[in-house]
Formats: C-alpha cells, structure tokens, sequence
C-alpha cells in the first residue's frame, strides 16, 4: 500500500485545515518532509502559493519599472539622487545600480 492510498481517508481533513501534515505524519509513522511533498499536488493549498507568488512576481516588477524611470529622471538629472532614491522607496546605492544599468 503507497503513502497515498494510506493518506486518502485523511486529504479532506488537511484541506479544511481539521489536520496538520506533521500530525498525519505521525499517524503514519512517515516523515513529515515526505509527505509535504508527496501531498503537495493533491492537495488545494498548492494552487494557493502559486497565486501568492505570481503576486510577489508582479511587485517585484511593478517596483522595478519604477525604480528604472526613477534612475533615468536621476541621470537625466531632473532629480538629485536622494529625492530620485526617496521616491522610488530604495536606497541611494541601490538607485546608483539602477542608473549604472542605464548606461
């Protein structure tokens, strides 16, 4: 018998949240990292992290964009580096990355 014919009766109770992995796992006498893995398909929290993370993708972009129009104002220079690096919410040397990419 796999580890995922012995954890079926139990998937409903981890996906309402009833049961902990490491709590089945000790019912099953199995590793607690094993069976994170082996689960994590099947069960729904999956699609739930991959939401998250496109999320924390489109952040990270959003403030890229800002911090590269930020620079080139900078470079430009119709911003000094410490107004350009205070309203692209960074610090001045990460905004001095940003400008050396310009170029």
């Amino acid at each position: 018998m796999t580890i995922l014919e012995r954890c079926e009766p139990y998937i409903q109770a981890l996906e309402a949240r009833e049961m902990t992995i490491r709590a089945l796992a000790e019912i099953l006498g199995c590793n607690e990292c094993y069976l994170s893995r082996t689960l994590s398909g099947r069960l729904k929290r999956a699609e739930s992290t991959t939401r998250l993370r496109k999320k924390q993708s489109k952040l990270f972009e959003s403030r890229k964009e800002m911090r590269q129009r930020h620079a080139f104002l900078v470079k430009t220079g119709l911003k000094s580096l410490k107004k350009g690096a205070a309203d692209a919410r960074c610090s001045e040397r990460t905004l001095r990355r940003y400008i050396a990419a310009l170029t």
